[in-house]
């Protein structure tokens, strides 16, 4: 009989740990001085943010370049998505098939234990060593992986993590605000103003 309830209760967590995630997460972007000081000077505060919508499986994530707003389009199991941006006055959506998250390699991954919560959410720490370098993630099992970019394999949602581009230039990713609220379904669509087109028409576009 104990063995059913302790049965029971498991399978009570589990359910509630699954539920999928809606609302917002914003992130700022710290850049290395050489980078910042290439950006024009209007743009570089943009640049430094990123957001993230979910709902359900479907993921917004929205970016600054140094040629405007960049905006992606994913849903958790496809292999299409979409890049949204204007390009010279044409608004443009680049349907990008077969694309897959990149996976970190667990041994450049150690999991440290447990960290402070951030915005009410209870989190771990890990390092991962890149190009003889350590670098500090702090992630929470409490948001699904399957909403992760980057380092899916410490099955839990990075809230702190580096990005690195090279020997000596790497992005780190902070969380700054989590909240939860309901989304509509057209944030997650490509709006009818905008043309979609493959990698290849794109190509031809810009003069590839």
């Amino acid at each position: 009989m104990r063995s059913i309830f302790l049965s029971l209760v498991l399978s009570c967590f589990s359910f509630v740990f699954a539920q999928d995630f809606e609302g917002v997460i914003k992130f700022s972007i710290e850049y290395p001085e050489k980078m910042v000081a290439s950006i024009p000077a209007q743009l570089q505060d943009s640049v430094k943010t990123s957001t993230k919508f979910i709902k359900g499986d479907q993921i917004r994530t929205e970016n600054f370049t140094a040629m405007g707003k960049q905006v992606l389009l994913e849903r958790v199991g496809s292999d299409t998505s979409y890049l949204m941006f204007n390009l010279m006055g044409d608004n443009v959506a680049i349907e990008v098939v077969g694309n897959s998250k990149p996976e970190s390699k667990k041994d450049s991954l150690v999991k440290k234990g447990k960290s402070d919560k951030m915005f009410g959410f209870k989190c771990k720490k890990a390092t991962y060593t890149k190009n003889a370098v350590d670098y500090e993630i702090v992630y929470t099992e409490s948001i699904d992986t399957k909403y992760a970019n980057s380092f899916t394999a410490l099955g839990g949602f990075a809230l702190v993590y580096p990005i690195v581009l090279s020997d000596f230039e790497t992005l780190i990713y902070t969380c700054t605000e989590i909240s939860k609220k309901e989304l509509s379904d057209k944030l997650f669509q490509v709006p009818s103003n905008f043309r979609v087109v493959s990698m290849e028409e794109f190509g031809k576009m810009i003069g590839g």
